[in-house]
């Protein structure tokens, strides 16, 4: 894992164990932990195929469920997971730029309501959020159109 990790600028990491399915960034110099699924990939696609709503009821399917927490695991999730592999470039750039606005609104809901990963999750879970209006149909739209992407349908 660290010989893959450090070749690349960053790669994917999700906590094991969770409530939700936070995947974010980490920089290829941090050593995470056995409580951590580290995924060796440093493109938008990949991630963008990890957040999709496809993948995400795939590992939900596929975990084991501890306390009502999905245990992600890569021999049931990820190695078993139907990656897309016929997308076109055009696709591939449709998914990855879903991917990016995603996480950057992500990281402008964290960081307007400074807070992390989890509690964002939590608070858009009970509605907390003081714009949900503006941020759960975004969020809808492109967990859809990544759906789309994952099934072979054309961009629009």
């Amino acid at each position: 894992m660290r010989f893959a990790t450090s070749q690349l600028p960053r790669f994917a990491a999700a906590a094991a164990t969770s409530k939700w399915f936070p995947v974010a960034w980490s920089p290829s110099a941090v050593c995470p932990n056995n409580a951590v699924c580290v995924f060796a990939f440093s493109d938008d696609f990949s991630m963008g195929m990890l957040l999709a709503r496809p993948h995400v009821a795939w590992a939900w399917a596929r975990s084991s469920t501890p306390k009502g927490d999905l245990r992600y695991t890569s021999a049931a999730v990820f190695d078993t997971f139907p990656w897309p592999d016929g997308a076109s470039d055009v696709q591939r750039e449709t998914v990855a730029d879903a991917c990016r606005r995603l996480l950057a609104r992500r990281s402008e809901l964290c960081l307007e309501h400074n807070v992390g990963l989890t509690k964002l999750y939590n608070a858009m879970e009970r509605g907390c959020l003081h714009r949900p209006q503006r941020v759960a149909p975004r969020t809808r739209r492109g967990g859809r159109r990544l759906l789309r992407l994952a099934e072979g349908d054309r961009p629009r």
